[in-house]
């Protein structure tokens, strides 16, 4: 967690590697389910742009390595000539308005299900064991997992070089980065952001602002709908402890700023005192391991339902314009109408944020 999270104005220069960027706001990696057939499609091109600044960083939604690392409906890919055709002109609108562009490259190992996979074959995986069926974020319908086909070990190098090929495309499109997520909750779970994606070795230090990181392999942050009640519990300390390396960085999951910031069940808050307690001996237990822990606060906005907000209301947001209902294939998450925030209303939202970095930074304490 940043010692200086709290301090440091949003709006001032941060060197990140070899990029200045002019602002620390960064556009998140968002899962965002409109590439129709894995290829990205024309109205990316203003999505992106519009959300560009003169110097500031954008990390592209999820963006498959291969025909086996798809565990979502309609979400691109980077693996064929067709797929890197489509970004370039998406990348060109966000260099042409002066922005950085990092593509996030992954693989969703068991998330996935029969349905998503070439053949209809089993999700592949660095386990066997299947996953427990999940909550959706409408806290209604339930998302079912095939289960996985562990892979063997003569099969590892053609998935490292999926992540290889997919990086190369990913310099061919354009992009600054290549931002590696790999997901299924198995440990061996990694993402890297740095220029060189392709050549440089994952085990090799490398400078992250003020952090002096052993290595390039970070923990993802995921979304693990564990913490009930939004309070972390005593088995993340082992969670994130197993997953820690002394220099290596961990970023942890989605850690709500407000009661009106949910929008998935069971996901951890650092609103409230008993929160802040709760981190504090996860947060331990990566430092005594010698690691590196970024705390990821956020606020869902309209991505959520009644369900999750406080008193029944409406979700609040920038738009007032309704989210289509998404699907993984099977079932649906229903959103409630959002409520577009007031004017005199946005201090308070920016004021969670200040308060939330202020707690991170007593839950390292």
């Amino acid at each position: 967690m940043a010692a200086e999270a709290a301090t440091i104005p949003l709006l001032t220069p941060y060197k990140l590697g070899k990029f200045n960027l002019s602002h620390r706001v960064v556009l998140a990696p968002l899962t965002r389910q409109r590439s129709y057939g894995n290829v990205p499609q024309p109205h990316a091109i203003l999505y992106y742009s519009q959300r560009t600044s003169k110097g500031g960083l954008l990390i592209a939604e999820a963006t498959g390595v291969s025909d086996t690392a798809q565990g979502y409906p309609d979400t691109p890919g980077i693996w064929t000539k067709e797929q890197v055709e489509a970004w370039k002109p998406i990348v060109d609108a966000v260099h042409a308005k002066g922005g950085v562009f990092f593509c996030q490259i992954w693989h969703v190992g068991r998330v996935s299900n029969q349905g998503f996979q070439p053949n209809g074959q089993a999700p592949i995986s660095s386990s066997d064991r299947p996953l427990t069926p999940q909550i959706r974020a409408n806290g209604i319908d339930v998302a079912d997992f095939t289960p996985p086909r562990r892979l063997r070990i003569e099969e590892i190098p053609q998935i490292v070089n999926d992540f290889r090929l997919a990086a190369r495309n990913a310099i061919e499109a354009g992009t600054e980065a290549r931002y590696l997520h790999s997901t299924g909750k198995n440990r061996k779970e990694s993402l890297k952001m740095a220029a060189e994606a392709a050549t440089i070795p994952l085990l090799t230090p490398y400078k992250l602002g003020k952090f002096n990181l052993s290595h390039r392999v970070v923990l993802a942050p995921l979304t693990r709908q564990r913490s009930y009640g939004n309070v972390p519990q005593p088995h993340a300390i082992l969670y994130y402890s197993q997953r820690t390396t002394k220099g290596g960085l961990l970023i942890a999951e989605a850690t709500g700023v407000s009661d009106t910031a949910q929008g998935y069940p069971d996901t951890p808050g650092i609103w409230t005192k008993e929160q802040v307690e709760s981190w504090k001996p996860i947060v331990d237990a990566v430092h005594a391991k010698g690691g590196v822990f970024f705390c990821q606060i956020w606020h869902v906005g309209r991505v959520s339902n009644q369900g999750f907000q406080p008193n029944g209301q409406a979700p609040l947001s920038a738009s007032d314009k309704l989210l289509t209902p998404q699907s993984n294939g099977f079932n649906v998450a229903d959103v409630t109408p959002p409520r577009r925030l007031r004017i005199e209303e946005i201090p308070q939202i920016v004021n969670d944020f200040r308060l939330a970095a202020r707690n991170a930074i007593e839950a390292e304490k």
